[in-house]
């Protein structure tokens, strides 16, 4: 034990240098872990804080594009019935020409029917023609 002690009274100032440099080296580690957990707050905080400001971005852009759809829908529903309004001009337009073109042949035929052919032309004179072309429209 007087060996210890003459030791230790003997290396002294060494362990005092020694226990300053643990103290110190103790200290600083902790600063370094206090220090790292502050910095790793500190980045969640504006993480979050982005998180929640990208999200807010996202619903906002999410509800215009919303409005926007709405608007094409709506432009699209107008398109059909133009469409379809259309589409009953054209069917009544082709209604209205196939009448026609059916009366044009009728009176085309009707005409042929009455038209002499260059047989009869010879042996019946325009008067009776003329007057059995109105008695034929009539």
């Amino acid at each position: 034990m007087d060996k210890l002690i003459n030791f230790l009274g003997a290396s002294y100032p060494q362990l005092i240098v020694l226990l300053l440099i643990v103290l110190c080296a103790f200290l600083v580690l902790r600063e370094w872990r206090l220090m790292r957990a502050e910095l790793v707050a500190e980045i969640r905080t504006h993480v979050q804080s982005e998180v929640r400001s990208l999200t807010g971005d996202i619903a906002k852009m999410a509800e215009e594009a919303r409005g926007r759809l709405d608007v094409l829908k709506t432009l699209q529903l107008e398109v059909q019935g133009e469409r379809q309004k259309f589409d009953e001009q054209v069917a009544a337009v082709k209604s209205e020409i196939d009448n026609a073109l059916a009366e044009v042949r009728s009176r085309s035929s009707e005409i042929a029917s009455l038209a002499p052919t260059r047989r009869e032309l010879d042996w019946i004179p325009p008067a009776i023609l003329a007057h059995r072309a109105k008695e034929a429209h009539n």
